[in-house]
């Protein structure tokens, strides 16, 4: 089963071949090619009847040369996103979001506004509080942010977070005479890891065996929306200041799948490798905990100031990710489970 429209040649692994299924497709990606001077064959390949009609199923296959398989990568990327399908196909429902959106942030502006401006009539204040926030994801080893190692078909591979950050919006609802309120909001999430890989050959080349493993690197680069959902409880340190807790659920939706490959070469044997993140098996609600402190401002028309630090954990192993090595004959496919636990540092400005 491929994995991508490209592969390696079967005959000559000196060259790549790009496959499109479409008329068109191929068209603009024979265009993309010449306009970028790479060399390239082009070839239809016929598949097999599939109408009642007798009509025949075939493809477009384009043969490359290794040497320009990065421009040839860049061409096929684009002709994709030529003609992607939008994320939501009716042009009603995508102006309807973008409306709906327009008024909800109008509406907030407003009670903002009306808030600011009957501030003398309320002396109870207002209980609702949004606040713009960014975070700072950190790889801590003794909180869940370990490097994961497997090894399978002589193909070890480890899995090592770095890093990420988050943006996003917080609205909060204070029940009134209470130290308690409940929390929610968006938040668009990124994170770096790097994959690395040491592929062990079991074969020689025909001549004397190959000694000693083939060792890469490469990173990868996720995306995820995060909607929280927490309870919270003060403790008030002075009047402008308090110490926060937090604790809840996070509902994550996972982006598209995530994946880079690579090639290397010894003599004239390639081999050619690709890592794969960012899948699921069922949607993923982490555990999470927050505590921090918050600067009260004295002047109610004065923004607020929140810092403090994020700890989530998932229930179980549910994001994985693969890696897949092959060397002419030898294949190796291997499978690991991402960390379940990570570590971030949080700093919001809570709006006025």
């Amino acid at each position: 089963m491929r994995w991508t429209n490209y592969f390696t040649h079967p005959g000559d692994n000196r060259y790549y071949v790009f496959a499109f299924s479409e008329d068109e497709h191929a068209d603009a990606f024979q265009k993309r090619l010449n306009d970028a001077g790479v060399e390239h064959e082009r070839h239809q390949e016929l598949l097999e009847k599939t109408t009642k009609r007798g009509s025949n199923k075939s493809e477009w296959l384009f043969g490359v040369h290794r040497q320009y398989f990065k421009q040839a990568l860049d061409a096929n990327h684009l002709v994709h996103a030529q003609y992607r399908e939008k994320f939501i196909p009716s042009a009603g429902l995508r102006w309807g979001m973008l409306i709906g959106t327009l008024a909800v942030l109008l509406l907030a502006l407003a009670g903002a506004f009306v808030q600011h401006a009957q501030a003398q009539t309320m002396p109870n204040g207002n209980n609702w509080q949004i606040g713009i926030s960014t975070t700072w994801v950190t790889s801590f080893e003794l909180i869940g942010g370990e490097a994961i190692s497997v090894s399978e078909d002589g193909l070890n591979l480890s899995w090592s977070p770095i890093g990420g950050h988050s943006f996003g919006v917080r609205l909060l609802r204070h029940f009134p005479a209470s130290s308690w309120s409940i929390e929610t909001g968006i938040e668009t999430m990124r994170s770096n890891s790097d994959w690395s890989m040491t592929f062990q050959p079991g074969f020689g080349t025909g001549q004397e065996p190959l000694v000693g493993a083939l060792s890469d690197t490469l990173s990868l680069r996720t995306s995820r929306y995060r909607i929280p959902l927490l309870a919270r409880t003060h403790v008030q340190l002075t009047n402008q200041s308090r110490i926060t807790a937090a604790a809840g659920l996070s509902l994550d939706f996972l982006l598209s799948d995530a994946y880079t490959t690579g090639f290397q070469s010894s003599d004239s044997i390639y081999s050619d490798y690709l890592v794969e993140e960012n899948r699921q098996h069922r949607i993923t609600l982490p555990l999470r905990i927050e505590l921090g402190w918050e600067l009260i401002p004295k002047k109610a028309a004065q923004p607020g100031v929140y810092i403090g630090a994020i700890w989530w954990r998932e229930w179980n192993a549910n994001r994985w990710g693969e890696a897949r090595w092959t060397r002419q004959l030898e294949t190796a496919d291997v499978r690991l489970y991402m960390g379940q636990a990570a570590f971030a540092l949080e700093c919001r400005i809570i709006l006025p």
